[in-house]
């Protein structure tokens, strides 16, 4: 049995051994080394020929340690050593491998040298144990320190930035007032408990204004007061007095300065009425004149009755043509009036005042507002005219020739958009539904004027109905949808189980590798949402709050990197290679990827109404009867039918060679084509970026998209490629309750998301019309791409308003006599007679103009200077000319979209007057401007459940003995399609 000593010097030798071979290996064993000799008391000089320069560098560091302890020095203020300076020292298993109680030997041998270095150090590692507790604390304290300055330093930024917010926003903070709670009981009895009083702070019931009430006629009697015609209809009335009353009927009148007989429709009572007057009463009324403080009294009608959107008062047609709101006090009561009671009007506004009362409460009116120039009828001439001021059913026009003001009634013929209309009407003129709808442009809207508005106002209760009529359709079925909520829920979806999980990230340039192990299928996304789908591919979308306040929305790529918005996106996919494209992202909060519309029960359900030719299934569900939709052939793309010569072949179209994802749009010829498109339209500044932002369309583009096609270069996920590409949204046909099948979004929409396109059986004008009389009309769509840019262009043309140095220069000219440049820009709008007249006369009839123009429009006898309501005279002026589509020779018709039989889902969208969604000309397969595709478009964010709608732009009363009412129910419903 080896005894220790024997033991221990066994053991030394095999460090010895373990650290020659280590140190001819090269390996740095100054730690090692060290350790063994000052432990075991090794002479370190015997094995100098072995390890060099390595012996004297431990023997070096272990004597600089030493000192520094027995000096009394923290050790920790030096360099304190790091992990690759130690090292483990193995036994050496080439010698003496048989002996079996030789590892136990080594490992006693280790611990008694241990033991001993510690014995004979006690004292200096507790000395050195408690100078390294002290430095670290005096460490700690030193980063305590450190860290709250830097807290109180970004404490005070914050403040700062808190305070510059509040400053900033501080303008347009709203104003919030607590108002009292109205209690609301129901109670099965009718009963005083039903009504709960309301107390009018907003347009309230003027006291001056009678109740409604039959009108009375007293008899003529001696001496009464009147008011009678002196002069003609559309001179003033004067104060008079009976002096005698004939047995025809008729009365002798006293006026100032003569007598005169008059009939009884001829004079009007000298006192109020009573009691209000209705639509189509004949009175005189004051007339205020522009600029002028004397008041005349005029014959007139009612054309309007006193509510909230008027301000209570009258609108009243005058004889010689104008219009004014006036107050009842102002209004007396013509004694007698014929039915009809256009026969008592002047024959110049007859006809006009005819078609209005036969056509009311309907009422088309043009809209405006202060921002708008409208052509106008001034004299027999077209001018360009400014709106001053828009008052209810009036609007103030200032026409910028003659700088002359007249108020107008909105459904007059004068204002163009009406005359339009009407001389469409006439000759046959049928607008479909317009590919393309103007922005911000006046345009004819249909109201209907209800006359009980004010009984409302006038009671100063509210009336709580618990039993109110259903408006059912014929099968007398209510929509669960709206009476019983348990028919459909929106929820938010969670991810399936499995779904790859995002990797933690590490410093790297992306690559395929980043997202290929997540093995994204295109095929695999028929049933997930568009947005859902990347969630479904091991990328993480999650939102932050920024000040506790503003929502930021980030994406977590399958690689860990942190994807901040569109433009960071877009370059990950490029760089990875991505099959996925931009637009399966949104970086809006309020948008939820996982959120979807779901029905719970219904009475009939359909899978997939286009029977597996749509990429995502379209469900059909009917809440309301047992109905289907009907019979139709469901097609993807458009159909070229007899006399129809669509050419797609290549050589007819262009492309480009773009290698980027089209990124760098200056260099994409698509793209370009898009952008000198505007060129087209005058006073429209090019903009480098029109068309598609990351795959959506932001705003319309008037003058239509053109995207990479089959002989482009690109790939399939360039961000010029959207229309083209299968049905990205889940879609679902329901029908409702007054506006038949209609078409919703099972999930929420982000702004100018592509939705769908809408085809059919392309078919000639010809064709579609003998159609539309035979099966009906209502599917049908017209490519009017070209007509529509032709009208904005002669719309901006004709609508700009001319600049200062513009008027000056046509003042000087009309001074000078030479005003022919003027005179033939308003030659368009002048009648055949007009045109025949001598440049001279014309000069002289502008001239004349301009100083009656100057002068009040009040004589001095207080008759008018004559207006009318009509542009009688104008109405043999020709409508515009299609310039464009005389080019194609024969084939410059309209070709029209006709969807009845064969369709797809497109077909099913309902219209609204406040529609979520646009259509956009998107040219894809031919670059020919007859045969654009017609693309669906969110106009904002559209939540999951709502309605698809877009805007039909009917023209109202294009088809004459044809009446359409508009169901949409918006806020800005214009009461009719057709």
């Amino acid at each position: 049995m080896a005894s220790s000593k024997q033991r221990l010097s066994i053991a030394k030798q095999k460090q010895v051994n373990c650290i020659n071979r280590r140190c001819k290996s090269g390996e740095n064993l100054t730690r090692a080394f060290d350790m063994v000799c000052s432990y075991y008391h090794v002479d370190y000089k015997s094995y100098k020929e072995v390890c060099g320069a390595c012996l004297a560098k431990c023997l070096k560091h272990f004597k600089s340690l030493e000192t520094k302890m027995k000096s009394g020095e923290c050790i920790m203020d030096g360099q304190f050593p790091n992990y690759d300076a130690y090292c483990v020292i193995e036994s050496d298993d080439e010698e003496d491998t048989n002996s079996s109680d030789q590892p136990q030997d080594i490992i006693a041998g280790i611990d008694t040298a241990v033991d001993m270095f510690f014995e004979d150090h006690n004292e200096l590692i507790d000395d050195q144990i408690t100078k390294c507790n002290d430095y670290l604390d005096k460490s700690l304290r030193n980063c305590t320190l450190e860290a709250n300055f830097i807290d109180n330093l970004g404490t005070e930024l914050q403040n700062e930035i808190t305070s510059l917010r509040n400053e900033l926003y501080k303008p347009y903070k709203p104003v919030i007032k607590h108002v009292d709670p109205i209690d609301i009981f129901e109670d099965s009895k009718k009963s005083d408990k039903d009504i709960i009083a309301v107390n009018r702070t907003i347009c309230s019931v003027p006291a001056d204004l009678p109740k409604e009430g039959p009108l009375e006629y007293p008899q003529f009697k001696q001496g009464d007061l009147l008011y009678g015609m002196k002069f003609t209809l559309k001179q003033p009335w004067f104060k008079c007095k009976i002096k005698s009353v004939m047995n025809d009927g008729n009365v002798h009148l006293l006026f100032d300065s003569e007598e005169k007989v008059l009939q009884a429709k001829e004079v009007a009572s000298f006192e109020e009425s009573p009691v209000r007057f209705p639509v189509g009463c004949r009175i005189i009324s004051k007339f205020t004149e522009i600029d002028s403080d004397v008041d005349y009294y005029y014959a007139g009608i009612i054309a309007e009755p006193p509510n909230l959107i008027n301000r209570f008062r009258y609108m009243v047609f005058f004889d010689d043509g104008y219009v004014q709101y006036r107050q009842h006090k102002d209004i007396r009561l013509i004694r007698h009036q014929t039915n009809p009671v256009w026969n008592d009007v002047h024959p110049d506004s007859q006809e006009f005042i005819q078609q209005y009362l036969m056509k009311y409460p309907e009422r088309n009116m043009v809209r405006l507002n202060k921002k708008h120039f409208v052509r106008a009828e001034c004299e027999n001439r077209w001018v360009l005219a400014k709106v001053l001021e828009v008052d209810a059913s009036l609007v103030k026009l200032c026409f910028t020739d003659s700088k002359r003001t007249e108020w107008i009634y909105r459904g007059s013929s004068r204002l163009w958009n009406i005359f339009e209309q009407q001389a469409k009407s006439v000759k046959g003129i049928r607008l479909r539904q317009s590919g393309l709808a103007y922005l911000n442009k006046p345009y004819v809207e249909y109201t209907l004027m209800e006359e009980d508005t004010t009984s409302s106002a006038v009671k100063n209760v509210a009336r709580k109905s618990t039993s109110k009529n259903s408006t059912a359709q014929n099968d007398n079925h209510t929509s669960p949808l709206i009476k019983n909520q348990d028919t459909f829920k929106v929820t938010t979806l969670s991810l399936p189980y499995g779904v790859p999980q995002t990797k933690q990230f590490v410093i790297h340039n992306c690559g395929h590798s980043c997202i290929e192990w997540t093995a994204y299928d295109y095929n695999k996304t028929k049933r997930i949402s568009m947005l859902a789908t990347p969630l479904h591919f091991g990328f993480i979308r999650y939102i932050a709050l920024f000040n506790d306040v503003q929502k930021c929305v980030m994406y977590k790529t399958p690689c860990g990197r942190t994807i901040r918005n569109m433009k960071e996106m877009h370059d990950y996919l490029f760089s990875t290679k991505s099959k996925m494209t931009v637009d399966q992202f949104d970086f809006n909060s309020w948008v939820n990827p996982l959120m979807e519309f779901k029905v719970l029960k219904s009475i009939k359900f359909l899978h997939d109404i286009s029977d597996g030719k749509e990429f995502r299934p379209i469900t059909c569900v009917n809440n309301i009867s047992h109905r289907l939709p009907p019979n139709m052939e469901y097609i993807t793309e458009r159909r070229a039918k007899a006399g129809v010569n669509l050419n797609i072949e290549n050589n007819f179209l262009c492309g480009c060679d773009c290698t980027d994802n089209c990124q760098d749009k200056s260099k994409c010829a698509c793209w370009q084509m898009t952008i000198d498109g505007q060129k087209i339209l005058p006073n429209l500044d090019k903009d480098p970026n029109m068309g598609y932002n990351f795959r959506r369309l932001p705003e319309r583009v008037l003058t239509g998209i053109y995207e990479c096609n089959k002989t482009c270069k690109c790939s399939s996920t360039c961000i010029n490629r959207v229309v083209q590409n299968p049905l990205s949204q889940k879609l679902q046909l329901f029908l409702t309750e007054k506006k038949g099948w209609g078409v919703r979004c099972l999930n929420d929409i982000p702004q100018g998301s592509f939705i769908c396109i809408y085809v059919g059986n392309l078919l000639t004008e010809t064709d579609a019309n003998e159609g539309g009389k035979n099966y009906g009309d209502e599917y049908l769509a017209e490519l009017d791409y070209i007509e529509v840019v032709e009208k904005i262009k002669e719309d901006y043309e004709s609508e700009v308003p001319p600049s200062d140095a513009e008027d000056e220069s046509n003042k000087s000219d009309n001074e000078s006599g030479a005003s022919i440049g003027k005179v033939s820009s308003d030659e368009d709008f002048q009648t055949t007679t007009e045109k025949s007249n001598s440049e001279s006369n014309i000069i002289s009839r502008l001239r004349k103009r301009k100083a009656v123009n100057n002068t009040t429009n009040v004589k001095k006898d207080g008759s008018h200077v004559p207006s009318k309501w009509n542009a009688n005279s104008m109405k043999n002026n020709p409508l515009p000319p299609k310039s464009i589509r005389e080019f194609y020779g024969n084939n410059e018709s309209v070709y029209i979209m006709d969807a009845k039989t064969t369709g797809n889902i497109g077909r099913y969208l309902n219209h609204s007057c406040n529609p979520n969604t646009f259509v956009q000309n998107v040219f894809v397969d031919t670059h020919d401007l007859r045969f654009p595709w017609v693309a669906f478009f969110a106009l904002h964010y559209i939540s999951a459940g709502s309605e698809l709608t877009w805007d039909y732009r009917y023209d109202v009363g294009s088809v004459p003995g044809k009446v359409m009412k508009c169901h949409c129910e918006s806020v800005y419903c214009r009461g009719r399609l057709l």
